[in-house]
């Protein structure tokens, strides 16, 4: 949760409010809703035994208007929750984080942000419509079906309200994006989790991590582009395989690089989406050229969602550069045979 006390950086980028009086709403209108509920109870009672439209009408109405002052309460109070300056006085870092580790490391990060990030759950939005439903369900069940829980109806919507109230304020603040949420929500991390995930699994990959640059500025941390990077088994320190992803299990970039030696220059492959093909490029070329996919496939363009072909086909490709111009091992031949790739 985020610090109650408020926290200034000497340069003023980030000043974020105290939540005392977020928290403070929550229970006195939690307190309130309950009462509301346990009034309409008696209410809904009465109105349905004279008429049901009016009890259909009463009892949408009412949650109705709880949630809606609720969320937009808590709109409000995300709103005002922080004052930001985009900082400029930042230290640039890369980060690498293990594919298995991403949800730890997405909850901390929103824990530790709470004023600042905005994170969008499908229970914040869809519970309220459930709570409300049951709110109108209740008495039609009661009168045209059964009076058996006519006793608790009361308890039953005074409950039912007064949890309806706390989803819609607390996720009126959760989902709202302030002045600082642009900066501070994570990126598509959780893309690049699921497409290493796949990668991790491809013959030849030793190591998949998710990479990310990172914004430092006293103790608060902005992280930017995330994307997969890739170690081959026997040459991890000769090179690597760089993904992006911009949805779920799909690519949309993917950069191959092989280190330069002293006496042979680096060479670089880059696919794109828009081209579908490797193109390649040896020290300081800036044309570079297509190369033919070393993996025979009946799928003749490979796609973004083509995860596993792509990067069986990337790996091949950079284990048979560095057979070719370099050193030939048993273990990298083992590794083509078992991609399915034609010899260099």
């Amino acid at each position: 949760m985020a610090n109650s006390e408020v926290q200034e950086l000497p340069e003023k980028s980030v000043k974020i409010q105290s939540n005392t009086r977020f928290w403070i709403a929550i229970i006195v209108g939690a307190i309130l809703s309950m009462i509301i509920g346990w009034w309409s109870g008696f209410v809904l009672v009465e109105v349905g035994s004279i008429d049901l439209v009016a009890m259909f009408l009463y009892s949408f109405l009412v949650p109705l208007s709880i949630s809606s002052i609720g969320f937009y309460l808590g709109w409000l109070f995300k709103k005002k929750a922080v004052k930001y300056r985009h900082p400029t006085d930042v230290r640039e870092e890369i980060i690498q984080l293990d594919f298995e580790d991403w949800k730890q490391f997405v909850k901390a990060h929103n824990s530790r942000y709470f004023n600042l990030v905005s994170v969008g759950k499908i229970w914040y939005y869809f519970v309220p419509i459930i709570q409300i439903c049951i709110t109108i369900g209740i008495p039609l069940y009661i009168f045209r079906i059964s009076p058996i829980i006519s006793d608790f109806v009361a308890l039953i919507i005074a409950m039912n309200i007064s949890i309806l109230w706390v989803i819609s304020i607390y996720g009126g603040f959760r989902s709202t994006s302030n002045a600082a949420s642009e900066d501070f929500t994570l990126p598509l991390i959780r893309e690049a989790a699921q497409l290493a995930k796949i990668q991790a699994k491809i013959s030849g990959v030793s190591k998949a991590q998710i990479v990310m640059d990172c914004s430092v500025f006293d103790d608060y941390k902005i992280y930017q582009n995330p994307r997969v990077v890739l170690r081959i088994e026997s040459i991890e320190k000769e090179g690597y395989i760089e993904s992006i992803s911009e949805e779920m299990n799909s690519i949309s970039r993917m950069l191959v690089v092989l280190y330069e030696t002293e006496d042979l220059p680096q060479v670089v492959w880059w696919w794109l989406s828009r081209d579908r093909n490797f193109r390649k490029y040896v020290g300081n070329d800036e044309s570079g050229y297509y190369v033919k996919y070393p993996v025979p496939s009946n799928i003749t363009s490979i796609g973004v969602k083509d995860v596993s072909l792509l990067t069986k086909n990337a790996v091949s490709i950079i284990i048979r550069e560095y057979i070719r111009e370099r050193q030939s091992s048993e273990s990298l031949e083992t590794i083509l045979g078992e991609l399915g790739a034609k010899k260099p």
